[in-house]
């Protein structure tokens, strides 16, 4: 099988608060705290991505729940890991709100996808959702074609 690499940044970041540790512990949702701040997944997703690959043996928390994002997008290259919990959209966005932001890019051989991603919400509906768009990747060899 062949590896699959995933570069992945989170911009979901709020104000400090035990009720939102104790929620997010609770859920099992990887996090760091720094300065008063909550980070989902941790500051070095938030501040510069992670780089994580497929072929390991054991994966920590954070990277599961990574790669499970990921696999919840509809990019044709997979981690193998299943989609992120429904469940859990609603712990995320009471805390995050907003910020529930992910950008990330799968490479697999000479396959390359780059992938915006959301969890929000629907007042009208009163449910929480997934939400992922494709970047277009600007191909430098395709303006020396023309």
């Amino acid at each position: 099988m062949a590896k699959v690499f995933l570069s992945f940044n989170s911009s979901a970041k709020a104000d400090f608060s035990q009720e939102a540790v104790d929620k997010l512990n609770s859920n099992n949702i990887p996090f760091e705290v720094s300065e008063n701040k909550i980070y989902l997944i941790n500051k070095e997703a938030y501040a510069t991505g992670l780089v994580l690959e497929t072929g390991k043996n054991k994966y920590e928390p954070h990277e599961i729940f990574c790669m499970s994002i990921a696999d919840s997008t509809e990019s044709s290259i997979t981690m193998d890991i299943g989609l992120i919990d429904k469940s859990l959209f609603s712990v995320l966005y009471e805390i995050f709100d907003y910020t529930l932001n992910f950008e990330m890019t799968l490479d697999c051989n000479s396959l390359s996808e780059t992938i915006s991603a959301y969890i929000l919400y629907d007042k009208e509906k009163d449910e929480h959702y997934f939400e992922s768009n494709f970047i277009e990747d600007y191909d430098e060899d395709y303006d020396e074609e023309w």
